[in-house]
This record gives structure tokens, C-alpha cells and sequence, in this order.
């Protein structure tokens, strides 16, 4: 295990949204996905690079990515790109349970 220097972020705003942008593209495309985001999980590290700790992927990776994208999109509003069946399968869901939510007054 490696241990990694640096200061954990305060939050996910416009100063930093670019940055986890880019670390959670550059971890899927390794194969991985965080499915756990948020402000506490990204180090700044000295030199200034955004790394993420705290994977909690369990189960299908696919849906993990998926989830990770969807986060991004909805709670931080970024405009980032999700693809695949499991994406679109994993977002027509979110949509059926706002709509459920919503119809249930909640």
C-alpha cells in the first residue's frame, strides 16, 4: 500500500470539477471506477495532481462506472458522457425512481 501525501478537498465546485473530471475518466479507462464520490475521496497532491482514494467498486464494474457518471452528471452537474447498455440501463432506472418518488410526493 502506498501512502499518498497531499490535502483532501474541501468540496466539488467549478475550481475542481474539470480535475475530477479527468481522474475519473483516466480510472475508467484503467479498468476501475470509484463508486463512491465525493469531495473527501480526491487528494490535491503537493506537485498539484487530483488522485482519488477509497475505491469501493463491489460488484459489476460496468455498473459502478455507470453510477460514477450518473453522480457526476446529477449531483455535481457535469457534462460528461456516459455510454453503453449498462449506462442507459442504469439511467433509465434513476429516471424511474425520481418519477416514482416524485408521484409519491417525496
Amino acid at each position: 500500500m502506498n501512502i499518498l501525501k497531499g490535502e483532501p478537498l474541501n468540496d466539488i465546485n467549478e475550481s475542481n470539477k474539470e480535475d475530477i473530471k479527468a481522474c475519473i475518466q483516466q480510472l475508467h479507462r484503467a479498468g476501475l471506477a470509484s463508486n463512491d464520490i465525493h469531495a473527501g475521496n480526491f487528494i490535491r497532491t503537493p506537485s498539484g495532481e487530483l488522485r482519488i482514494i477509497d475505491l469501493s467498486c463491489k460488484g459489476s464494474l460496468k455498473i459502478c462506472q455507470a453510477n460514477d457518471i450518473l453522480v457526476l452528471q446529477n449531483k455535481y452537474h457535469m457534462n460528461i458522457e456516459g455510454q453503453g447498455l449498462v449506462y442507459k440501463l442504469i439511467q433509465l432506472k434513476e429516471k424511474f425512481r425520481r418519477l416514482s418518488r416524485k408521484m409519491r410526493g417525496k
